[in-house]
């Protein structure tokens, strides 16, 4: 079977057979059924392994043919309809405050090393979590995610952005656009409880770490949401 995309080819072909799918809350079920004269038969339920053999004879065709696709980076963690979720590995880069408090002022443009970063973009709104370098290597749906240790963030993730800009869109290639946005953006007001575990909170930590000449970032300040990014994606908006 091949799905194909060149209007000259697919105008040459009949239709051959049709999936259907049926579906409850939580479960769906796929059938697959010959298509005779334009009518659909009797079918039979697919499992994973004819499914997986759909999609790789389906792509064949599509790299036979020419037809563009589009790969995605090692980040992508994951992918859906006005979502998509990537990591950012943690690395040394400036941080920019406007603050009430002056001294946090001070060392706006000085460069830290950062935590690594999940971010989320959903319905258009940026969501941003923090997670330890010691997960890198756990599947994407059990990843643990930790408050990012950042002002301009509410408890859920939810960041508070300048609304005289326009903000990226939901596809692989706004990923750069989005992180730009987050990293040059002036952290400014604290959004909700502490997001660290350090005496003294937000301020005393990012004043104390002005003074180390860090390597990366110490984890052992984050602080849980005791939640998992397959937790997070499933409830949605909700943390």
């Amino acid at each position: 079977m091949e799905i194909l995309q060149n209007s000259e080819i697919v105008k040459s072909m009949s239709l051959d057979s049709a999936l259907l799918i049926y579906g409850v809350t939580g479960a769906v079920v796929a059938t697959r059924h010959s298509v005779k004269n334009g009518r659909i038969e009797p079918g039979h339920v697919v499992d994973a392994e004819e499914i997986h053999e759909l999609f790789n004879e389906a792509l064949k065709g599509v790299k036979k043919h020419g037809t563009e696709i589009n790969f995605v980076p090692k980040n992508l963690l994951a992918i859906g309809k006005e979502r998509i979720i990537w990591r950012c590995p943690g690395k040394k880069r400036p941080i920019f405050f406007k603050a009430i408090n002056k001294k946090l002022n001070k060392i706006s443009g000085k460069s830290f090393s950062f935590p690594d970063l999940v971010f989320r973009v959903s319905a258009g709104r940026l969501y941003v979590y923090a997670a330890k370098r010691k997960d890198r290597a756990i599947e994407a749906k059990k990843l643990s995610l930790y408050h990012a240790p950042f002002y301009n963030i509410y408890d859920d993730g939810n960041v508070c952005l300048p609304h005289n800009i326009t903000h990226p869109g939901c596809n692989i290639d706004d990923i750069p656009d989005w992180e730009k946005l987050f990293f040059e953006s002036n952290f400014s007001h604290a959004g909700g409880g502490t997001k660290l575990c350090f005496t003294g909170g937000h301020d005393a930590f990012w004043l104390n770490y002005s003074k180390k000449n860090s390597k990366s970032f110490p984890d052992s300040v984050l602080k849980p949401m005791r939640k998992t990014l397959s937790t997070i994606v499933k409830n949605g908006e909700k943390y």
